[in-house]
């Protein structure tokens, strides 16, 4: 918070030399007033970009099974191809909404799932033309659990990691100039390819 606060006013602050030093040459030549448009605007879309980067880093906590589906529900339904990489699926299976949705996807062949071992709900998943890829090996079993949308749509994909802190569940989201977000892909690579079954998601 504090990093924030302060490239927020060091920005506020040049703008505010800049106008002090306009400020004693009255009147203004349309020039100066040209350079102080374009350093207003500046300041404006930067002070955007810090506010989004905060929320980004800083996501508001979620703090029930109800406000969890609520985000997922959101989120998945934002991208066309989509990749789940899952521990069991429960936040899936509890909720009806995400359910048809996940189903709706598998029948534009717009979902590919991986889990460590196979789930009930996979089977109607699979059905409606889900690909689901196991990933349970003896030695290794990968702790993440993340979503991407628009999977191959270049910088329209975007990840999300859900994880747990003392405030509650929080789901960072990533995009495609983020390095987590190339291990994330990486990781996905990986896997399919030990997996030769199954088709990947394009």
């Amino acid at each position: 918070m504090k990093r924030y606060l302060f490239e927020g006013l060091s920005i506020l602050g040049s703008f505010a030399s800049l106008i002090g030093l306009t400020i004693f040459n009255q009147p203004l030549k349309s020039w100066q007033w040209l350079i102080v448009g374009i350093t207003l605007v500046f300041v404006v879309f930067s002070i955007i970009m810090i506010y989004s980067s905060y929320r980004r880093e800083n996501p508001k906590p979620l703090n029930n099974d109800q406000e969890i589906d609520s985000y997922l529900h959101n989120w998945l339904k934002k991208g066309g191809n989509c990749v789940i990489f899952s521990r069991d699926m429960s936040w899936a299976v509890r909720n009806h909404d995400i359910k048809e949705m996940l189903i709706s996807k598998a029948n534009r062949n717009e979902l590919h799932i991986y889990l460590p071992q196979r789930i009930p709900f996979c089977d109607e998943l699979e059905k409606a033309g889900a690909h689901i890829t196991l990933y349970n090996y003896e030695r290794y079993e990968p702790k993440s659990r993340f979503t991407i949308i628009n999977k191959g749509h270049g910088v329209n994909a975007k990840l999300s990691i859900g994880q747990r802190t003392k405030e509650g569940h929080i789901n960072i989201e990533y995009g495609p100039g983020d390095h987590v977000f190339a291990v994330a892909n990486d990781l996905i690579d990986i896997i399919t390819q030990l997996c030769p079954c199954q088709k990947t998601v394009n």
